[in-house]
């Protein structure tokens, strides 16, 4: 097993290396209108994650996987998921599988979901918005 020295500012890190590569996965899922399918797989492995993990949500990258904040109110780990559970893996993988996808295939796509498309637009506001 690899022993990863960590910056101290390893939170800021990985929290914004997950976001970017959800950045880079909605970007490619909104190309290619596979909107629906990215929330489908997100939120089929967050289950995946906190069935293993109990505790998932103590795991700042996972708040980061699912959108939502963490409570200031106590500590958080800092680190990923190890092996298969890894948030970063899967969305690596997720950016593979959508660039080798077919440019015409659509899954519920947000055209036809208005709450996917609520998600999405929220999405792109914060993105825009961004956080400080």
């Amino acid at each position: 097993m690899e022993s990863e020295t960590r910056p101290e500012n390893g939170r800021e890190n990985a929290n914004s290396k997950i976001k970017t590569l959800l950045d880079i996965a909605y970007d490619l899922a909104a190309e290619k209108n596979l909107d629906g399918e990215l929330q489908i797989k997100i939120v089929e492995f967050a289950r995946e994650v906190e069935d293993r993990f109990p505790d998932a949500r103590n795991y700042e990258v996972f708040h980061a996987l699912i959108g939502s904040t963490v409570s200031q109110d106590r500590e958080h780990k800092k680190e990923d998921f190890p092996g298969r559970y890894s948030i970063e893996l899967f969305l690596t993988n997720i950016i593979a599988d959508f660039r080798a996808e077919t440019a015409g295939t659509k899954i519920n796509t947000a055209k036809e979901n208005p709450w996917l498309e609520a998600q999405r637009r929220a999405y792109r506001k914060n993105k825009e918005g961004g956080e400080k």
